[in-house]
């Protein structure tokens, strides 16, 4: 046992093995095991978003799809990553953020963290990146909702995922 940033973390003192870059299907749906997460990417008209961009959860993003540089592919964070945050000036860096999130340090190497091939894009259930806003000259939407993944039909209930 161990205290992390407040919370009480009960487990094996080392990190959980990061998971490889993942390419993320656009439009479909990508499994990230080691995080428990699926990303679903959608493609949308800008006109049949119905929601507005601004308002996006920390599960959700959107972005202008012709801002945004493929191939898209998800990772685990590096030693080193910067990014430059939604409403912020200047860069920060990753480690950054998951101290300012309080993000207990077992689970940083979870967090999965979305690149395009000019860098990161979004930090998924944290913070999107500056880069590609949806704005009123967005033809195209890249519509993306990270949510857990269901349990395995062979799967026991009341097991810890």
């Amino acid at each position: 046992a161990r205290l992390e940033h407040g919370a009480l973390v009960l487990g094996a003192a080392q990190e959980p093995a990061a998971s490889e870059e993942t390419p993320l299907a656009v439009p479909g749906a990508t499994a990230l095991g080691s995080a428990g997460l699926v990303i679903e990417a959608a493609l949308l008209p800008r006109r049949d978003l119905g929601v507005d961009p601004g308002s996006a959860g920390d599960h959700e993003a959107f972005f202008d799809w012709d801002a945004v540089r493929p191939p898209l592919t998800v990772r685990p964070r590096r030693e080193g990553d910067r990014f430059r945050p939604f409403g912020l000036e200047g860069t920060k860096t990753l480690k950054e953020l998951l101290i300012d999130e309080k993000v207990a340090f077992s689970f940083r190497p979870l967090v999965p963290v979305l690149c395009d091939a000019e860098g990161i894009v979004w930090v998924v259930g944290l913070r999107r990146a500056a880069k590609a806003p949806v704005t009123e000259n967005t033809r195209t939407v890249l519509a993306l909702r990270a949510h857990r993944q269901e349990a395995s039909p062979g799967a026991r209930k009341g097991t810890a995922h």
